[in-house]
């Protein structure tokens, strides 16, 4: 009896230590600038799970909604006579911010941040120092976070390093890019919120900035490969390389009964930029709101885990998932993903108690197929339901495809392994 005692806890032991070694696995494959487009698809369908389940609406959706009040630049572009041929030959016209950003910081005390997407690579005239001046007294503030702008013909060098980050001339204080996808495709999937430039210190994104300036906090630099932070005074320990839910959209700016009118939590700039009655209504319009400044509407779009998304709306989502502190690593959630690992390595390893439960007689055949099939495929069913669980209660989602495709390899390659050892011992 004792020995069987002392077998079943090595077994334990060993799943147990497997399980942490694949919570490794985890993280090193999260940080890694490649996507699959089976994982992409796999977590889009999780996701757009989680909504059918919630009755077809996003997490905290509405709340968000009445947060963000979007400003939209599409409807404002002029003629860039100083663009050369690699540049877009248009460009957000100065006056309209310069005239928007004055009335903005007259009434700053209505509204919490705004986040400037729009890139001003060098300052070309009069409108464009006194746009400057006001940005930056607004900056002082803590009340504007500006943009810088990625190349489109960036090198990436490895991992989360990168390259041919513009400057901005708004300057480099609350400035960053406002987002920059962790994977080789423009796609919105992970999100880094701290980048590691070539040279000098690292970077931080828009969102991140933003959310320092509302929480009146400061993220420390990242660690442990770039993989998570924490906060000066905020406690806890945060995922920097996280993937952030959809929680606004490209519907929640368009009425989807009419594609060409804008909802009530969106206007165009040309419409406000002179009228500070109108400015102080969109002001006043929410609670302290988040003011997004950027083409909400046309060209800037990215694909997502819930379709083409407009660059600002990033911004937004990744803002989102930092409000709701949903890139926090909360110790519960890792000893949710030890268990389930710890149980899933221990079924790999020795799948006897599978087997035993295959053997049990069912007198109806179509229950016993149906028996058969869950028991070979229980793992599979184990790490689904787990990232299921894991998007629901926990805001994080688990790498399925990688976590599967390791456990399939296991498995076909630990019965080889010890065919080969019994085959050895019983030479020996």
């Amino acid at each position: 009896m004792k020995k069987v005692k002392k077998m079943l806890g090595k077994r334990i032991l060993i799943s147990a230590l497997h399980g942490l070694f694949m919570i490794i696995l985890m993280f090193v494959w999260l940080r890694q600038p490649y996507i699959f487009g089976y994982e992409f698809s796999m977590t889009k369908d999780m996701i757009g799970l989680e909504s059918y389940f919630r009755l077809g609406e996003t997490k905290n959706r509405k709340k968000y909604y009445d947060k963000f009040y979007f400003i939209n630049t599409s409807n404002s572009l002029i003629v860039d006579k100083n663009a050369s041929s690699y540049q877009p030959n248009v460009k957000t016209d100065r006056e309209q911010l310069l005239k928007f950003l004055e009335i903005a910081e007259t009434h700053k005390n209505l509204y919490d941040i705004i986040l400037f997407d729009v890139f001003i690579n060098e300052l070309e005239n009069k409108t464009d120092t006194l746009l400057y001046n006001t940005i930056y007294r607004l900056k002082q503030k803590g009340k504007i976070v500006t943009s810088n702008n990625v190349n489109d013909n960036y090198i990436r060098k490895k991992d989360t390093y990168y390259s041919m980050v513009e400057k901005n001339a708004l300057g480099d204080t609350l400035s960053g890019s406002v987002y920059y996808p962790m994977s080789m495709e423009d796609s919105f999937y992970k999100f880094s919120y701290q980048l590691l430039p070539d040279k000098g210190e690292k970077q931080k994104q828009l969102p991140l900035l933003a959310y320092e300036c509302m929480q009146k906090d400061k993220a420390n630099s990242s660690f442990l490969f770039n993989t998570f932070y924490t906060y000066k005074h905020k406690k806890g320990i945060f995922q920097n390389i996280y993937i952030p839910r959809i929680t606004l959209g490209y519907k929640d700016i368009i009425l989807q009964s009419n594609d060409d009118a804008i909802a009530p939590n969106t206007s165009n700039l040309s419409w406000l930029y002179d009228d500070e009655e109108s400015v102080v209504k969109v002001l006043q319009s929410k609670p302290k709101p988040v003011i997004v400044i950027g083409d909400v509407l046309w060209g800037d779009k990215h694909y997502s885990t819930n379709g083409l998304i407009q660059g600002p709306l990033i911004a937004t989502n990744a803002l989102i998932a930092l409000m709701e502190q949903n890139n926090q690593m909360h110790l519960y959630y890792l000893l949710f993903l030890w268990l389930t690992f710890t149980v899933v390595s221990y079924f790999t390893f020795y799948p006897y108690l599978i087997q035993r439960a295959k053997n049990a007689t069912i007198k109806v055949s179509w229950l016993a197929k149906i028996r058969n099939y869950i028991m070979d495929e229980l793992n599979y069913f184990i790490l689904v339901f787990a990232t299921l669980f894991g998007v629901f209660v926990f805001d994080h989602y688990i790498f399925l495809l990688f976590n599967v495709m390791y456990i399939y390899i296991l498995e076909k390659i630990l019965p080889f392994i010890k065919e080969k050892l019994n085959t050895k011992h019983i030479k020996n």
